[in-house]
């Protein structure tokens, strides 16, 4: 994988920057709203026949698999998952650890949630009430969520908002259907994915209640709360496409003609997404969007269709709003009243054909989440290149700033070829129209991570050598570069530390310039001019950190410069699976001590999460809930859960020491 550069781009001043014709023409068209629903309906079959006839059909999704939690003791380390959790910082002032949210006032979802009182975490797909006001933590409630995975929450007061991904089964034969189940026209073999939100009552912690649920059709995606309301992102695929790529006949040209067909005669249900909701014996089935509430790119790019939902949290479900784009969602990120959702630059079959990579382009759609009742949408814009992640854009003083590299990675020859490069971009928030560019970012590099602060930009990006480039931008329309520093290694997670401080979280290279370990990097930027690294410290060989691919797993508790990551350790004698505390200041990195969850012999706990409740540190596995002092991560009492998966046959699910293990509570 090679040495990362650091590259750091100030952006000061960039609402001022002038238009130039050649930025100017480079401004996205504005998403077009169907008029009608026969409009939509008529662009679907239109768009949806042309793909069958060149080639394009998707692939029939299956179920997703819930990534293995318990790890067997001496194993190796697991291949990073993808996850949208977080914990993190709590301000000045607080005495608890809140989610580590990339924009204040903005909270994302997470698998744990706290009010400074009772811990709300998800395991095993179970929701826990942990009480933390007594001397040792408490389960005083455990509720079963619906089957599915990737559940996350958002709370606001008493109201807890569980989201996640379920598996709505085909139509049966004979029987009854779920509410939708059969709304698609023509033969279906398969199932398909669709969203659940499930609004829990948390007034009384010791009897958690289920108020209301909603279903939507589409794979949730990540969500945002701010103030009183959340948007939910999903997206759902055509399901007429996947009717069709079902269909068989003797012959190819039979073939296209029975799929064309198919297209052609599909209803507008095959299309669009729909709603199921049910409180009480209220209940409620119906098209989850208006046919004028969705909206298409100029250029065609797929029968998708990414929804966003507003959610009063206030009064609870059903959702009280809903926008539509027939695109895809890649990327989403959400500032205090906007909302952005980027879409990688969709291509037809014959051009992945291709040996040579096109210029590969992302649009870029504003949402206004300003109002409280619904999330209109507002501008279109388009930047060069692709996006690693959520980090890759920030919105400050009027102005949205992107990272952004220009070479696909997985197009044959991708990162090595040597025109490749990075570029940080700026676009006017109102229009999105661009204001100014730096590019030539790390030629033949990608980025790896990236963060805004304040006006300074932060680029980690891939080479085979190591240069830390400086890139002023305080006249963005004539950006240079100031400086330049060699470094091993590469940080794939960034996060400010105070005091003119950065610390990232990545890997040390070994001999053969490959990942080694998992490595802290602290570097003083308080002279953007002038970056320099202040200390480095290496875990140890054969570790990995959820914190280099999930910042959600990444806690930073300022009030004592203590930073706090899971980790897992392979090269020592003794594996060690837990979390490790580390005091971050300019006195360099030192680590303060280490958590590790009950286990025996034949499995290892890995640690999620870390929150800080006054002066204990309470750290998530799916074993249960361990009290550290914050002071030195001294072991405390642990909480066991009771419906720990006990496949193997001993113990409480593994943990020791032994006990009576506990009945789940529902």
């Amino acid at each position: 994988m090679g040495v990362r550069a650091l590259t750091i781009a100030a952006l000061a001043c960039a609402a001022a920057v002038p238009v130039t014709p050649a930025i100017a023409a480079r401004r996205s068209p504005a998403l077009h709203a169907f008029n009608s629903c026969g409009a939509l309906l008529g662009y679907a079959r239109t768009h949806g026949q042309r793909a069958v006839r060149t080639g394009w059909l998707p692939v029939p999704m299956t179920p997703a698999a819930q990534p293995p939690t318990r790890v067997p003791a001496g194993a190796g380390p697991t291949a990073p998952q993808a996850a949208a959790d977080q914990t993190g910082a709590g301000g000045p002032g607080t005495s608890f650890s809140t989610t580590n949210n990339q924009e204040p006032g903005v909270d994302e979802p997470d698998v744990v949630k706290t009010d400074g009182r009772f811990i709300y975490a998800v395991a095993n797909g179970w929701l826990h009430a942990i009480d933390t006001t007594g001397d040792a933590p408490k389960v005083l409630d455990a509720l079963k969520l619906d089957d599915g995975y990737g559940q996350q929450l958002l709370l606001h007061g008493d109201r807890l908002l569980v989201l996640q991904t379920a598996w709505l089964d085909a139509p049966a034969a004979t029987g009854r259907q779920a509410p939708g189940a059969g709304v698609i026209s023509g033969p279906i073999a398969f199932g398909r994915p669709v969203t659940r939100l499930t609004e829990i009552d948390v007034s009384d912690p010791a009897h958690l209640r289920v108020v209301a649920t909603e279903r939507d059709d589409g794979e949730y995606v990540t969500a945002r709360l701010a103030g009183d309301t959340a948007r939910v992102v999903l997206a759902s695929r055509a399901q007429a496409m996947y009717a069709v790529a079902q269909a068989s006949a003797p012959s190819h040209t039979r073939l296209l003609a029975r799929r064309v067909r198919a297209v052609r005669r599909a209803t507008l249900a095959a299309w669009r997404p729909h709603t199921y909701f049910h409180k009480g014996r209220r209940a409620r089935f119906g098209p989850l969007v208006r046919c004028g509430a969705v909206r298409r790119p100029v250029r065609f790019s797929g029968l998708d269709t990414v929804t966003i939902l507003t959610v009063d949290m206030a009064h609870g479900l059903p959702s009280v709003d809903a926008s539509a784009i027939m695109s895809d969602a890649d990327v989403v990120y959400g500032s205090p009243t906007r909302l952005y959702v980027a879409t990688h630059r969709w291509l037809a079959p014959a051009v992945t054909e291709r040996a040579d990579a096109p210029p590969v382009t992302t649009q870029i759609d504003e949402f206004d989440t300003s109002p409280p009742d619904r999330t209109p949408y507002v501008a279109s814009g388009t930047v060069t290149g692709f996006l690693l992640n959520q980090y890759a854009m920030s919105e400050r003083n009027g102005v949205l700033r992107v990272a952004s590299t220009e070479q696909p990675d997985w197009w044959p020859g991708g990162t090595q070829q040597a025109g490749a490069g990075s570029a940080v971009t700026t676009l006017d928030e109102r229009t999105l129209a661009p204001l100014g560019r730096v590019g030539g970012l790390g030629r033949g590099q990608r980025i790896y991570a990236v963060r805004f602060i304040a006006d300074t930009a932060y680029v980690v990006t891939f080479r085979q050598v190591d240069p830390l480039y400086t890139v002023d931008l305080s006249d963005p329309a004539a950006p240079a570069v100031r400086g330049q520093l060699e470094l091993e290694g590469y940080s794939a997670y960034l996060h400010p530390a105070g005091d003119g401080l950065l610390l990232g979280v990545g890997q040390s290279v070994g001999g053969g310039n490959e990942p080694s370990g998992t490595q802290l990097s602290l570097f003083d930027v308080s002279d953007p001019a002038h970056p320099a690294l202040l200390a480095s410290h290496a875990v140890g060989d054969q570790s990995t950190s959820a914190a280099e691919y999930d910042p959600h797993a990444f806690l930073y508790w300022p009030q004592t410069g203590l930073a706090v990551l899971p980790v897992e350790l392979y090269g020592a004698d003794q594996p060690f699976v837990g979390a490790i505390g580390f005091r971050i200041g300019r006195a360099g990195i030192s680590e303060v001590g280490r958590i590790a969850h009950p286990h025996d012999s034949q499995s290892l706990w890995p640690v999620q999460r870390a929150t800080v409740i006054g002066d204990r540190v309470f750290t998530l596995s799916d074993a249960g809930m361990l009290s550290s002092a914050l002071s030195d991560l001294a072991a405390g009492p642990f909480a066991a859960f009771a419906d720990v998966p006990n496949d193997a046959g001993y113990g409480c699910g593994g943990v020791q020491p032994a006990q009576a293990c506990p009945q789940p509570l529902r």
